[in-house]
């Protein structure tokens, strides 16, 4: 089974309009799995391994990011476009499951249950 990647998507915005991006995006989500945007330029897609040389050549898409955001790309964003590659390549890193008491029934030995529900 091919293993899926989460990439950051860069859309050319001097190619065309920037009204014509949302019909970029559409575009690829009928191949792919559009996971969150931040309009107008970014996305972030998931897609197997093997697509991601696909997806580079997908019109509309300047940049795929895989690992690493490159610098010269930080520089450029704005910070709201900053801010979400950022989280994006944040989360990608995190280790799953690093949560205290992650797996474990709300009342496991060790934690405290939630408090009962409010009577109005």
């Amino acid at each position: 089974m091919a293993r899926l990647l989460e990439v950051l998507l860069v859309l050319n915005t001097v190619a065309g309009p920037a009204d014509r991006l949302p019909d970029v995006l559409r575009a690829i989500g009928q191949q792919y799995r559009v996971v969150s945007t931040a309009p107008p330029r970014l996305a972030v897609v998931e897609a197997e391994e093997g697509q991601v040389p696909a997806l580079r050549q997908a019109p509309g898409v300047r940049m795929v990011v895989e690992g690493d955001i490159p610098p010269d790309l930080l520089a450029e964003l704005t910070a709201s476009e900053r801010l979400f590659a950022q989280a994006w390549r944040m989360q990608a890193t995190q280790a799953k499951g690093e949560r205290r008491g992650e797996g474990l029934p709300w009342d496991a030995p060790g934690f405290t249950p939630p408090d009962p529900p409010r009577r109005p």
